[in-house]
């Protein structure tokens, strides 16, 4: 079940839009199937709308990296690999700091819940990029969810439910 933490209930995108997934993050889980990745990725759409036209960028280590492509079925991605501690984090904070995302999109939405975005969540936001976070209820940093426009917290990647309160 989604739960969303602030004012504005309802999701509309307001223009070009980058989702960025710590897939392992999403799932909850180190070691992936292509079953709970489908799943949790499945799980995204009811929040976030079709992604088939979102530039969507997932960060996963190299030891989930086939189970993430076979499983991951709503939009055609692009995969980012950095294996190690955090990798799939370092990685995606790599596509924030390298990748111009304030001059290419209006909106990131980043899913995670990791506070070592939280720094880049900032500075996406003094730039004027609204940053919304998805993430698991459990393992979402208060400080990233201060740092956030909107929050979606979930119960658990395979099994969220959008509930928007």
């Amino acid at each position: 079940m989604f739960e969303f933490l602030s004012t504005n209930v309802e999701y509309v995108s307001t223009g070009r839009r980058a989702v960025l997934v710590d897939v392992e993050n999403l799932v909850g889980n180190s070691a992936l199937t292509a079953s709970e990745v489908r799943v949790s990725a499945q799980s995204l759409e009811p929040l976030l709308g079709p992604l088939r036209d979102t530039q969507v960028i997932i960060g996963v280590s190299h030891h989930n990296l086939l189970a993430s492509k076979v499983g991951w079925s709503v939009s055609h991605p692009r995969f980012v690999v950095r294996s190690g501690c955090d990798g799939a984090d370092l990685v995606l904070l790599d596509v924030i700091a390298e990748e111009n995302l304030s001059k290419r999109f209006e909106e990131v939405v980043l899913v995670s819940g990791d506070h070592v975005f939280t720094g880049a969540v900032v500075r996406l936001g003094t730039e004027g990029v609204r940053v919304d976070v998805v993430a698991g209820r459990s393992s979402c940093s208060k400080t990233l969810r201060m740092a956030s426009f909107r929050t979606f917290l979930f119960d658990s990647g395979a099994n969220a439910e959008q509930d928007v309160a």
